[in-house]
């Protein structure tokens, strides 16, 4: 599977959830480097997921803008399956029930 048909399938599982809303960045000159491909609000918490498929690795800069996503008080994760994402929202979406 690419990452493009991965990234297809995460947001379609999203937009199945209730509350929610995921948008795909696109990097270009406008948004800032390393921002992870997925930004996703469900139920009023704030999910960043970076997507990599087989061995593929994050930079340092993907790296750094996870950390700092974290940091400001949101999920944010490297994902290779949609399967892994809904454990992410789960295990979150849980904290909070």
């Amino acid at each position: 599977m690419s990452e493009a048909h991965l990234s297809r399938a995460i947001q379609t599982y999203i937009r199945s959830l209730s509350d929610a809303k995921v948008i795909k960045i696109h990097g270009n000159t406008f948004i800032e480097k390393g921002t992870p491909d997925l930004i996703a609000c469900i139920q009023g918490k704030m999910f960043l997921f970076e997507i990599k498929i087989g061995n593929y690795k994050l930079s340092k800069i993907q790296k750094v803008r996870l950390k700092e996503w974290r940091e400001a008080g949101a999920v944010a994760r490297v994902v290779r399956s949609v399967k892994e994402v809904e454990g992410y929202i789960k295990q979150e979406l849980d904290k909070n029930a």
